[in-house]
């Protein structure tokens, strides 16, 4: 158990692509991560295919220090979650994490951040698309 006793956190909203929630949820916890489902709200919410999620917290109840990965899965999600304050306040803490290990990042995960890929690594970027 590779994640024991770190927490991650899913961003979700209404219309959440079903699969790219669900199978990283499942795969984290069997590392013995604490995987946080975390929404605007805690109304329950269906996927893009019609699966049923409950949100474990808010979004704005989240402490970036306290997070060790972030996951944003896709569908519709994405779309609708942008244009609130407690999903950029959580992005610019992550970004001001992500700063302060820069420097050792690349050479552990074969990436740089430019946003080009090294074959056989697995570095990706969640905000590649607002270049």
């Amino acid at each position: 158990m590779r994640l024991q006793n770190k927490t991650v956190a899913t961003l979700i909203a209404e219309g959440v692509e079903d699969l790219e929630y669900y199978v990283p949820l499942m795969r984290l916890q069997e590392e013995g991560a604490n995987v946080l489902s975390a929404a605007l709200d805690f109304k329950p919410l269906r996927g893009k295919n019609g699966l049923a999620i409950t949100p474990d917290t808010k979004i704005e109840d989240l402490k970036s220090s306290e997070l060790f990965a972030v996951i944003l899965p896709g569908g519709w999600a994405p779309d609708k979650l942008r244009r609130y304050d407690a999903v950029k306040k959580t992005r610019q803490g992550n970004e001001r994490r992500r700063q302060t290990h820069r420097d050792h990042l690349p050479r552990r995960l074969g990436c740089d951040f430019s946003g080009h890929y090294q074959k056989g690594t697995a570095c990706h970027r969640l905000d590649r698309h607002q270049r």
